[in-house]
């Protein structure tokens, strides 16, 4: 009977943990998604709220093994001049995945110009909430 009340409960705790699990995930696709609707946007002030303090973007030059580095307040300015942003972007999550207060989520932005394969990393802070710290973009035009 013991071990029968045991196992039952070792059963229902797995679904619970698998439960948080997915719970997690989904807070995670829906910060991913204000972000994509942010830029889209051009909303600075929900872009405040989604990226972290030390938010920074890493972008890769072909070819050339340079890496350009935008920090928060940089990449904010440049939604705010609409250098980049404004286009209508359907989501694809590629991979997902979640331990402890980290995330690493690999998504495409796809617009009717382009195509941004995102491979983006996410901090959960001590009110549970998730934010963005690094954003790493590869971008192909559409006609590629």
């Amino acid at each position: 009977m013991i071990r029968t009340i045991l196992i039952l409960f070792l059963f229902g705790l797995c679904f619970m943990v698998k439960g948080q699990n997915m719970n997690e995930k989904d807070q995670l696709k829906h910060i991913i998604e204000q972000f994509g609707k942010a830029v889209e946007a051009r909303d600075v002030h929900c872009l405040d709220e989604i990226l972290h303090p030390h938010f920074r973007v890493l972008m890769p030059h072909l070819g050339s093994g340079e890496v350009m580095t935008f920090t928060k307040p940089m990449y904010i300015n440049l939604i705010r001049e609409e250098r980049i942003g404004g286009d209508t972007t359907r989501v694809e999550f590629v991979n997902l995945n979640c331990v402890g207060n980290t995330a690493a989520v690999e998504v495409n932005f796809i617009s009717e110009k382009m195509k941004m394969h995102l491979f983006l990393n996410l901090l959960k802070d001590e009110k549970g909430s998730w934010s963005i710290v690094t954003d790493i973009p590869f971008v192909n035009p559409k006609n590629l």
